[in-house]
C-alpha cells in the first residue's frame, strides 16, 4: 500500500523569491511588449521569460510517497523520481543550519521551492526537491547523490519509511 505525504509550504525565502521573481518577469514582458511596437524582432525575449519559470514550476515537488518498494517524489509535472528503497543507505531530518553556505550548481534558487543540485559543505553535491528549508529531510543512498526533501510532517514521512523498509537507518527528530 502506497503511504502520501505532501509537500511542506513555501518557507519565507522561497515565497519572497517566488513573488519578486514573477513580478519581475511580469514587468519584463510588460516592457518587451511595448517594446516590441519598435522593434518586431525584441518579442523573440518573450520565450525565456515565460519557459523558465514554466520549467521550475514543473519541478517542483508535489508530495512524496512511500511504498513496499520505493521512495517517490511526485513533481507537478515532470516525470515521478523512483528510489528503490534496496539503494536506501539512511534517512534522517537535516537541521536548516546545515545548508547554510549552499552552493547551487543548477536549479531553482527558491523559485516556487529548492529543486536541482546544490553543493553542501559536509554534504558534498546533493539534489533537492524541496519547498521548505526548516523541514528538510535527507535522503542517503548506497551509490548515487543524496536527496533532500521536504515533507509538511517529516515524522510521519520518517515512520513510514521506517515500516516500509525496516534494514536501512532511519533516525528519528531530535529536539
Amino acid at each position: 500500500m502506497i503511504q502520501r505525504y505532501r509537500t511542506a509550504p513555501l518557507d519565507r525565502a522561497a515565497l519572497i523569491r517566488t513573488v519578486c521573481t514573477l513580478a519581475g518577469l511580469l514587468g519584463l514582458l510588460v516592457l518587451v511588449y511595448m517594446i516590441h511596437q519598435l522593434a518586431p524582432p525584441i518579442m523573440l525575449l518573450d520565450a525565456p521569460l515565460v519557459i523558465l519559470p514554466a520549467l521550475a514550476y514543473a519541478g517542483t515537488p508535489e508530495g512524496y510517497a512511500v511504498d513496499a518498494h520505493a521512495v517517490y517524489i511526485e513533481r507537478r509535472a515532470m516525470r515521478t523520481l523512483r528510489i528503490p528503497l534496496s539503494r536506501l543507505k539512511a534517512v534522517h531530518p537535516l537541521p536548516r543550519p546545515a545548508v547554510d553556505g549552499a552552493l547551487r550548481l543548477f536549479g531553482t534558487g527558491g523559485l516556487f521551492g529548492w529543486a536541482g543540485r546544490y553543493r553542501f559543505r559536509g554534504l558534498g553535491a546533493v539534489s533537492m526537491h524541496a519547498t521548505n528549508l526548516d523541514r528538510l529531510i535527507l535522503i542517503e543512498r548506497r551509490r548515487g547523490r543524496p536527496l533532500l526533501i521536504s515533507p509538511v510532517d517529516s515524522d510521519a514521512f520518517l515512520s513510514g519509511v521506517r515500516r516500509q523498509f525496516e534494514t536501512i537507518e532511519v533516525t528519528a527528530r531530535h529536539g
